[in-house]
């Protein structure tokens, strides 16, 4: 995992919207990033008073978010995310997709319904669906077709 050496003894605090929480020290804070209890645009301060925004470039984010966009890096991401959660194995389940939930369905706004959001955006930009597979990309998929269409047509153009 990337950490910066002189950022590594600091203690962070963190700002998602008028909601502050910390200080916490780089490795609780890393690991929160990880499980995505903090989240790549929240802001983050060593003092409370100057706040930079946390993204990709930052140098506390950690390496497997930043691989996590290959579907290779995203299995990296769930194992290490799998090893460092708190909660009881035994008050988790594997629910579709590999993620963890609590075995007692929470009631209200606290209920839990399939994928995390987070996760689900790391498989969104790594090219994966809900179960982990690549999604084919159509983005080019009328290249290869328009190509021959024009070879064609100069073949034709040539021989006429």
């Amino acid at each position: 995992m990337h950490r910066m050496d002189q950022s590594f003894n600091r203690s962070w605090y963190v700002r998602r919207g008028d909601q502050r929480r910390g200080p916490y020290d780089a490795q609780r804070l890393e690991r929160y990033m990880l499980l995505g209890r903090i989240r790549e645009g929240d802001e983050i301060s060593e003092d409370g008073r100057r706040w930079e925004r946390l993204d990709a470039d930052h140098p506390l984010y950690p390496e497997l978010l930043r691989n996590a966009v290959t579907p290779e890096g995203l299995e990296r991401l769930i194992a290490a995310r799998e090893r460092i959660d708190e909660r009881q194995p035994s008050r988790r389940r594997i629910v579709r997709g590999g993620m963890h939930a609590r075995s007692e369905v929470p009631q209200g706004a606290d209920r839990r319904r399939g994928e995390d959001p987070f996760l689900e955006s790391l498989k969104a930009r790594a090219g994966t669906n809900a179960r982990g597979r690549m999604v084919r990309r159509r983005r080019l998929a009328w290249l290869p077709v328009t190509l021959m269409v024009l070879a064609m047509l100069v073949f034709f153009e040539l021989h006429s």
